[in-house]
């Protein structure tokens, strides 16, 4: 129980302005953490270790074993992509229960695999050490998307459906996307160990809207930020998905001026976009 209080206290404070405005602030200093392994050697750990992660594909259940299996595999049940529902389902059940402890009727009968898949949630969970703060995606995978937009952190984010439709082909590739709201952020990331290795990665991909109501020059954010990528050194493929194609393109056109274009896109075509993210 007291893992689920302290997962009620968080609930609570996440729409506290100043909770939120002090998990921005970390996303800016990340670029100053100071690795005291290289990221080659971390990844390594991570494989040696087994970090799970919300998307649980096939790279992930080669690398579990015995029980850890078993436990993975119910939390991610319970958190990953497909997750809503079985909430849903899981909501109803302890309203059933707690109307029939409250009128002393018999207990509810739960189904022995919903009761295997139970055990094994609780099993995992006693494994765990909790720490609350700002958890920051560092694209420890194959397949990496940093995602830019000023309302990515937002409930009712209008691109939110397209991310977890990426997330959700976890049984056929591992996709991880960094999202990111401003090109503060966004850069400081790149200049982050762990976003600079990803210059010399074919599977690491941009996708950025073009205006941006929290930054100084809000019409043309986008374009702004893909200059800063590209005098970076970061030269793989980049998307600016907006609303207006042809202005987006006059935009880019002009501070581009037709150089350094080649694998950078603009659409407002939902398609083009999921095509994108899933590296088609």
């Amino acid at each position: 129980m007291e893992v689920f209080n302290h997962i009620q206290n968080a609930n609570a404070n996440v729409n506290d302005p100043e909770i939120r405005l002090q998990h921005y602030y970390v996303e800016k200093y990340v670029q100053s953490a100071i690795l005291y392994q290289n990221t080659t050697a971390l990844l390594k750990k991570r494989e040696e270790y087994a970090v799970v992660e919300d998307d649980f594909g096939p790279t992930r259940t080669q690398m579990l074993i015995h029980e850890a299996k078993a436990y993975a595999f119910a939390i991610a049940f319970y958190t990953g992509a497909y997750s809503e529902m079985l909430s849903l389902n899981a909501i109803i059940f302890a309203r059933r229960w707690q109307r029939n402890k409250a009128t002393n009727a018999e207990n509810v009968q739960i189904d022995d695999n919903a009761a295997m898949i139970m055990y094994y949630v609780i099993k995992g969970l006693s494994h765990i050490n909790f720490y609350w703060g700002r958890v920051i995606e560092l694209g420890l995978c194959k397949y990496v998307a940093l995602w830019v937009d000023d309302h990515i952190f937002h409930e009712w984010w209008e691109n939110k459906g397209h991310m977890e439709k990426a997330s959700t082909l976890g049984t056929q590739i591992n996709i991880h996307f960094i999202p990111k709201s401003t090109t503060q952020g966004a850069m400081a990331f790149l200049r982050y160990e762990f976003g600079a290795r990803l210059k010399n990665s074919g599977t690491f991909r941009i996708v950025t809207d073009l205006n941006r109501d929290n930054e100084s020059s809000a019409n043309d954010a986008g374009v702004r930020l893909l200059v800063q990528v590209r005098k970076f050194g970061v030269h793989q493929k980049c998307l600016i998905f907006t609303g207006n194609a042809s202005e987006g393109r006059r935009k880019l056109n002009k501070i581009f001026q037709g150089n350094q274009l080649d694998d950078i896109k603009i659409t407002e075509d939902s398609i083009d976009l999921e095509q994108f993210v899933l590296f088609k």
